[in-house]
């Protein structure tokens, strides 16, 4: 499955490349609602995850949409893995609703029928991605409103989280997390379906007072700084560093 999806994007990126030098009547690009090339958008984030979506234009046509979702500790949702009735309706919602916006050439289509929150995610995510695409946009801001998640890099102890509220400009909001490899009840670690460790929140039960405090510390220091970098707090070092690169990728999958 892996193999078709990467011969479908060479053949649509060959098609780009070749619309680019084939406008009807040579026909200039400003004479188009949307440039060619491919842009990516998300959604706004939640501890729920969030949703990134790939869009291929050409000749002011949707010639191909890539979705990926993610779950709320960052990592992305593998349809193999996903379990269940859930695995269908996920993959059959995502090749449904990408089908439908580029026979429309919109991200407003009819919703996925039980599986709304994933098509307002998709929607959104597709939205902001034919806005970055547009020959003439609206506005000058750098970022777009709304919540958007990062993730750290990942270690075997786990990875940071920030969930990064912009309006008009400005930070007014971040929340952090981290995480840290799923237990059962006897205190081992669960596995998915391939062998791999599952990864969970840490929750208030995390016996580590300083990793509580510099999580409030920390996101309270970025909104004041309107940045992605401060102090680290004492005690809580490595997951101060996660915790800035989380918000700096944030901001970049906010940018405009």
């Amino acid at each position: 499955m892996q193999k078709n999806r990467l011969f479908a994007v060479a053949g649509i990126l060959f098609v780009l490349v070749l619309a680019a030098g084939c406008r009807p009547g040579g026909a200039a690009q400003d004479a188009y609602v949307y440039r060619d090339g491919v842009y990516t958008g998300v959604s706004d984030g939640a501890t729920t995850g969030y949703v990134q979506a790939k869009v291929f234009i050409a000749g002011d046509e949707i010639l191909g949409i890539d979705v990926v979702e993610h779950d709320g500790t960052g990592l992305a949702k593998v349809y193999a893995l996903y379990g269940g009735d859930r695995f269908t309706v996920l993959q059959e919602s995502h090749d449904t609703l990408a089908r439908r916006m580029m026979d429309a050439a919109t991200w407003d289509v009819e919703a996925f029928t039980g599986a709304t929150s994933t098509s307002d995610k998709v929607k959104e995510a597709v939205r902001r991605a034919l806005d970055k695409a547009l020959v003439d946009r609206p506005g000058t801001g750098v970022h777009f409103d709304g919540t958007f998640m990062g993730m750290s890099d990942r270690t075997a102890r786990g990875w940071g989280l920030a969930w990064v509220t912009i309006k008009d400009g400005k930070i007014t909001e971040i929340k952090l997390a981290g995480t840290q490899p799923r237990r059962d009840a006897e205190g081992q670690p669960v596995m998915d379906g391939w062998g791999n460790p599952t990864w969970a929140l840490k929750d208030e039960a995390y016996p580590h007072p300083p990793y509580h405090e510099g999580k409030i510390a920390i996101a309270r220091a970025l909104v004041d700084s309107q940045g992605a970098r401060v102090d680290t707090f004492t005690g809580a070092t490595s997951s101060s560093r996660q915790w800035m690169q989380a918000v700096e990728r944030a901001m970049e999958a906010a940018r405009r």
